[in-house]
C-alpha cells in the first residue's frame, strides 16, 4: 500500500513537471518521460522494494520525496540522529532499527547522518541572545575528547540566562583548553558580541573559580556577582572534621536560609562564634567571600532558590554525563560541540513549552526596579 501511494505520489509530481498528463501532447519547452528505474527506500515503515522512480529524458526531473543517493527516508534519518543524541551509541542504532524496521545500517552511516547537525551549531553560535538577560549563571563541565596525543578532558564553559519576561534559556557554550582568566574572559566576550552587554543585568552566579571571578570583574564589572551556596558548602565540609561535620553543615545553612540579608549577616556571626576554634578553616571559607555569597538577597525572595546556586546548569551537566557515558572519549571536537548543542536546543525548546512558577512571576509583577 505504501509502495502503490509513494509511486503514484511521484507520477503525478512527474505530470507536473512536464506540464502534461499521459497522452497528451508536451505543452511549451519539449520535456518527455523516460521510464522508470527501481530502488529501495528505508522507512519508519521499513523497508520499501521496487520503488518506481520516474524519469524525464533531459534528467531534470526528480521526486521531492527522494534525496539523490540517499537509500533512507528523511525522518528516518532524524529518528537515527535523535537515537544518538539520546545516548545510543552508533553500533546500538543498527540493532536498534533492525529489531523495528527489519533493515540495518553501518555506524559509519550513523556518524554521517550525525555530522548534519554541523549546520545548526553554526547557526547557534552566530545567533544574536540581546541585552535582555537579567540574570546569568555560568559553570563549567570536564568532557573526554580525543587528539593525536591520545584523549583528555577538556572543559565545556556554559552560560545560562533569565530573561526580562521569565524565559529561561542556555545560552551559549564554549570548548575551552582550561578554565582561565583568559579562557573565561573570550566566553563572556563572546556573549557581550552577540548583544549581552549588560545594561539589564542585575546578577551573575558561578562557582569559585579565579579565573571566572576575574573575567566577570572584566566583562561585567558593574554587575553583582553571586558566588554558588552549593559549591561553598562542598567546600565548606572539607574543612571539618568527621565529629562536627553534621552540625557545623547545618549551622552554615542557616545563613542561606535566612529571611533577608540582616538575618543573614546575624547567621554568619553566630556561626563564626561556635565554629572559629573548632573548625576555623570552615569559617574563613565562607568569611572571606560572604559579601558574594549574600547578593542574591538584593532580589525579591520568590526566587532567591533559583538564583544562589547554579543547580540548574548542573542538572543539565547530569543528563550530559549520563549520554556520554557509553560514548566514552568524543573522537574530537566538532562531535562534542553536536551533542552539546542537541541537549541545549531540547532542554530550550522544553522551557519554551513548560510554564513554570518562576515564568509566571515575572510574567505578573514587575521583578526588578530600577
Amino acid at each position: 500500500m505504501i509502495r502503490t501511494l509513494l509511486n503514484g505520489f511521484m507520477e503525478i509530481e512527474r505530470d507536473e513537471f512536464i506540464e502534461c498528463k499521459r497522452g497528451e501532447s508536451v505543452c511549451g519547452e519539449k520535456e518527455y518521460r523516460n521510464g522508470y528505474y527501481k530502488r529501495t527506500l528505508r522507512t519508519c515503515f521499513g523497508l520499501i522494494r521496487g520503488l518506481k522512480v520516474p524519469r524525464t529524458r533531459s534528467g531534470r526531473f526528480y521526486p521531492s520525496l527522494l534525496e539523490k543517493g540517499k537509500h533512507i527516508a528523511s525522518h528516518t534519518a532524524e529518528g537515527i540522529a535523535r537515537m544518538y543524541l539520546r545516548g545510543v551509541s552508533t553500533h546500538k542504532v543498527a540493532d536498534v532499527l533492525e529489531g523495528l524496521l527489519g533493515f540495518r545500517v553501518s555506524s559509519s552511516f550513523v556518524s554521517t547522518i550525525t555530522k548534519k547537525l554541523d549546520q545548526d551549531v553554526k547557526a547557534f553560535f552566530k545567533r544574536r541572545i540581546g541585552d535582555t538577560i537579567k540574570i546569568l549563571i555560568l559553570d563549567g563541565i570536564y568532557l573526554r575528547s580525543k587528539n593525536v596525543l591520545g584523549s583528555r578532558k577538556r572543559p565545556v564553559l556554559v552560560a545560562y540566562g533569565i530573561h526580562d519576561n521569565g524565559r529561561r534559556e542556555l545560552l551559549h557554550f564554549r570548548l575551552a583548553k582550561n578554565e582561565s582568566e583568559q579562557s573565561w574572559t573570550n566566553m563572556l566576550n563572546e556573549l557581550y558580541n552577540k548583544g549581552l552587554v549588560g545594561d539589564n543585568l542585575e546578577l551573575i552566579c558561578s562557582d569559585g573559580c579565579p579565573g571566572l571571578i576575574a573575567a566577570i570583574e572584566t566583562v561585567y564589572p558593574y554587575t553583582n556577582h553571586q558566588l554558588c551556596w552549593a559549591h561553598k558548602m562542598r567546600n565548606v565540609t572539607k574543612y571539618c572534621k568527621k565529629e562536627y561535620l553534621h552540625q557545623c553543615k547545618k549551622h552554615a545553612q542557616n545563613i542561606y536560609y535566612a529571611k533577608n540579608k540582616k538575618a543573614a549577616v546575624a547567621a554568619f556571626k553566630s556561626f563564626k562564634r561556635t565554629w572559629e576554634t573548632r573548625c576555623p578553616k570552615a569559617v574563613k571559607c565562607i568569611e572571606k567571600d560572604l559579601e558574594r555569597l549574600l547578593a542574591f538577597f538584593d532580589l525579591p525572595s520568590p526566587i532567591w532558590k533559583k538564583v544562589r546556586t547554579t543547580n540548574v546548569i548542573e542538572r543539565i551537566f547530569g543528563e550530559v554525563r549520563r549520554r556520554t557515558k557509553i560514548i566514552g572519549a568524543f573522537p574530537n571536537d566538532q562531535s562534542a560541540a553536536r551533542m552539546i548543542y542537541a541537549l541545549f536546543a531540547y532542554f530550550n525548546s522544553k522551557w519554551v513549552r513548560k510554564t513554570t512558577f518562576i515564568n509566571l512571576y515575572y510574567k505578573n509583577k514587575p521583578l526588578f526596579v530600577a
